[in-house]
């Protein structure tokens, strides 16, 4: 798991698309997907439900979000500390 995996999947939990967190990461949407399916394979399970060409995040992803967005705010705040 690293922190591209885990943007990537945090910015599709908040904004429920793959293109919209590709648009707010500049990225593509496939290099988004490919974060999202590396993440899914490393951990062993599916995040996300593909149903009627939208995600449906699973469980244990509103779980993943909480650690990840803690993850990362700490992330930022180290660097913001030692870049002043």
């Amino acid at each position: 798991m690293n922190i591209k995996q885990l943007k990537a999947f945090k910015e599709v939990m908040i904004t429920g698309s793959v293109s919209k967190a590709a648009t707010n990461l500049f990225r593509t949407q496939p290099a988004v997907s490919a974060q999202l399916t590396s993440l899914e394979n490393e951990i062993g399970m599916a995040l996300f439900e593909r149903r009627e060409g939208r995600l449906h995040p699973v469980p244990e992803a509103e779980y993943l979000l909480c650690e990840a967005v803690e993850i990362l705010d700490k992330i930022e705040n180290l660097e913001d500390n030692l870049t002043r």
